[in-house]
């Protein structure tokens, strides 16, 4: 049946290796986009109407993110 090649082999091998690489990658990217996502909800939900952005309104939100991005880095460094 062709449907077989499509199945994943949990044996013990490299791919399940690979397998997991490649969800901690997407739980980085993950992490990352909704970092990025809440730090721009801040700084919008700050500067509706005719309010400007201050410094540290949105503080604790770009910590985050800068630390997520600082991580990332470091383990593409790698």
């Amino acid at each position: 049946m062709e449907t077989d090649a499509l199945v994943f082999n949990w044996g013990k091998d490299s791919a399940d290796h690979d397998l997991c690489s490649f969800l901690d990658l997407i739980q980085d990217e993950l992490v990352s986009v909704l970092q990025a996502a809440t730090y721009g909800k801040c700084v919008a939900a700050t500067t509706t109407g005719k309010q400007e952005l201050r410094k540290d309104m949105c503080a604790k939100e770009f910590e985050a993110l800068k630390t997520c991005f600082t991580a990332a880095a470091k383990k593409k460094a790698k």
